[in-house]
């Protein structure tokens, strides 16, 4: 999708990263009535949805273009960051954007295109020893030391985040291939 021409991408982007900065441009756009395009992790559907019907409130249409990695690749290009994340956020966040899918599907219908940006060969499976021994081991003690209750209830979170992205990873969602994503976004934006 990288070969997309500038007037296929030609709206504003709003990292969100910059909380304040980014709802002073987004107010700014809506007043001038410009094209936007938000750019969100997807983890919380409640929010994103929420701004999906604000847009729509004030007649703009909507679409959204959600991009999924394997919980590998997000770790692995975590790892590369120059601010990365904690794995065990990284695996969070994970899980919370990847069990929205069907519910941004819905919501979006047509106008939702799901891409995968795994690389070839990606590993596509959830070891937790590779996981931990690759990711979480190296990094030693984070933080202060807990107690062997709030070790206990780390287990569990772990476990239960663990056992949410391994159901997640048995059933694939479908993907539109490229070609499909570019048709579908384009047609969108010619409307």
């Amino acid at each position: 999708i990288s070969d997309w021409s500038s007037d296929v991408c030609s709206s504003d982007l709003f990292p969100s990263h910059d909380r304040e900065a980014t709802d002073i441009k987004y107010k700014k756009a809506l007043e001038d009535a410009n094209n936007i395009l938000i750019d969100s992790v997807g983890g919380s559907s409640k929010t994103l949805l929420k701004k999906k019907q604000e847009l729509e409130d004030l007649g703009y249409e909507t679409a959204m273009i959600m991009t999924y990695v394997s919980p590998i690749t997000s770790l692995e290009r975590n790892m590369k960051r120059d601010r990365s994340l904690l794995p065990s956020i990284v695996i969070r966040s994970w899980r919370d954007v990847n069990k929205n899918i069907d519910t941004y599907k819905q919501a979006f219908g047509d106008n939702f295109t799901l891409v995968n940006l795994d690389p070839e060969g990606a590993n596509k499976e959830f070891d937790e020893d590779y996981i931990y021994n690759t990711f979480i081991k190296p990094l030693g003690q984070v933080g202060k030391e807990k107690s062997p209750e709030e070790i206990a209830k780390s287990k569990a979170e772990s476990e239960q985040i663990y056992s949410d992205i391994k159901q997640s990873l048995k059933s694939q969602p479908k993907f539109d291939t490229e070609e499909q994503a570019k048709s579908k976004i384009t047609n969108f934006i010619n409307k």
